[in-house]
């Protein structure tokens, strides 16, 4: 099977998203506020799309450049300007220790007999495989 075409025209997210979709985005900010407010109701985080997309971002930058510790892409001595400059470490943090894919409040049991193992995860997992059918049918 011949590789992918390559299009110059695009961008790494562009590459991202054809896997991802924005949809994904749209779903990881709207479950991470919302176990937000269900940890904390008096005083929620409120992330944005934007600020999700710079955080995935990020993540991919911290899987490709390797430091010992992530908070070393911030520090004074070792700073990376390109994702100090575009979230501090607080933030980052802050919106990683709410990332959710899906509502706690909905699981099922472990006891359940349509339990799904990959719960937790499923609607990220659904948008991933809807979008490689997609990219697919492009290819043929």
């Amino acid at each position: 099977m011949p590789p992918p075409p390559i299009h110059d025209e695009l961008q790494p997210i562009d590459y991202f998203y054809c896997i991802f979709g924005k949809q994904s985005t749209t779903l990881l900010t709207n479950q991470s506020n919302l176990y937000s407010v269900q940890k904390n109701p008096n005083k929620p985080v409120r992330i944005s799309e934007t600020e999700m997309e710079y955080f995935i971002g990020i993540l991919l930058m911290t899987g490709i450049y390797s430091f010992p510790k992530q908070r070393y892409f911030w520090s004074s001595d070792t700073r990376f300007e390109s994702i100090s400059s575009v979230m501090s470490r607080d933030r980052f943090l802050e919106i990683k220790k709410y990332l959710h894919v899906t509502d706690n409040s909905v699981q099922s049991n472990r006891t359940d007999i349509n339990f799904d193992r990959a719960n937790k995860v499923r609607p990220l997992l659904n948008i991933v495989k809807e979008n490689f059918r997609k990219i697919s049918k492009e290819e043929k």
